[in-house]
């Protein structure tokens, strides 16, 4: 247990790409590191599967598959984020799926990307009472003035080194289980707001390094440009835009993000799915100088939603 390095993953059909591309800059930049990786899914299709699989023997990694048989719609739905889906409550059963497997587990959000080695955080001391290692949410203050219910400082769950023994000692589950069903219905972000909750006093902060959170959306609306320090371990493009849209504004990253996602089954930007992002794509095609782009989606975009 001591040599290894156990990572998570809770994903669905619409992550499971991304997550191959997160475990893909991990090895890159962790290469004399022994690194098990764990996918917990409960709707994963036989071909998506199968494609993870090959993905994971051309990087030559070593990854678990856990099925949760479970109905995830017993838990809230996200109605204002329509880019977090249900598969973020798949995190909640880590712990139970590795116990006996490691001592500690870090899960991680599948768009986030690698860039430095992690190997400390394997390492790192937490104190008796502390359950998960977090770093504090980019809007942390807006949070906590929006619900008085969280204390001091509001985490995100993007990157949680989860203490897999405390977790289960303290029924952290059933925990989280409670909070959603008696306050789920008022919460903005689900299962962070819940985590938040239940985790009061028992997380121990980490720089900002270890889960370094970009917004391009409120980057554009305040007209700011992103920069990512050399020390970053963790890239984590929080918000709707990623770095796999064609609309992206991370220009040098989404370069790394493609190298990244080559060594994987699945390849190149991905297209507007839905009026909201034809309506971002031609924006950005506009700002780029490409106005036949921006007006040919322009108008998709009003067929869709208004035709």
């Amino acid at each position: 247990m001591k040599n290894e390095f156990h990572i998570a993953f809770g994903v669905d059909t619409i992550y499971a790409p991304k997550m191959c591309v997160t475990i893909a800059s991990i090895l890159e930049n962790n290469k004399n590191s022994n690194i098990i990786f764990h996918v917990i899914y409960n709707d994963l299709s036989d071909k998506v599967i199968d494609e993870i699989k090959k993905s994971m023997l051309t990087l030559q990694a070593e990854i678990n598959f856990h099925f949760i048989d479970v109905d995830l719609s017993i838990f809230p739905k996200f109605s204002n984020f329509s880019h977090i889906t249900s598969g973020a409550f798949l995190r909640f059963f880590i712990p139970e799926l590795l116990q006996g497997l490691t001592d500690r587990a870090l899960y991680l959000d599948a768009d986030i990307i690698c860039i430095n080695n992690i190997s400390d955080l394997f390492h790192l001391e937490m104190d008796e009472n502390e359950i998960l290692a977090v770093v504090e949410d980019i809007d942390s203050e807006t949070y906590l003035n929006e619900n008085a219910s969280f204390q001091k400082r509001y985490f995100n769950s993007g990157v949680l080194m989860m203490d897999i023994e405390k977790w289960n000692k303290n029924n952290v589950y059933g925990q989280l289980l409670s909070v959603l069903n008696e306050k789920g219905s008022g919460f903005n972000l689900i299962d962070q707001d819940a985590l938040n909750l239940v985790m009061i006093d028992k997380v121990h902060y980490l720089d900002n390094i270890w889960n370094y959170m970009i917004n391009a959306e409120q980057l554009d609306k305040k007209k700011e440009k992103y920069s990512v320090p050399e020390n970053a371990k963790f890239i984590h493009f929080v918000g709707p835009v990623k770095p796999w849209h064609c609309y992206n504004i991370f220009d040098d990253i989404t370069g790394l993000y493609l190298n990244y996602q080559k060594k994987t089954v699945w390849d190149g930007l991905e297209m507007p799915k839905n009026y909201k992002e034809m309506r971002r794509y031609a924006r950005y095609s506009f700002k780029k100088g490409n106005y036949l782009t921006g007006l040919n989606w322009g108008m998709r975009y009003i067929k869709t939603k208004f035709l």
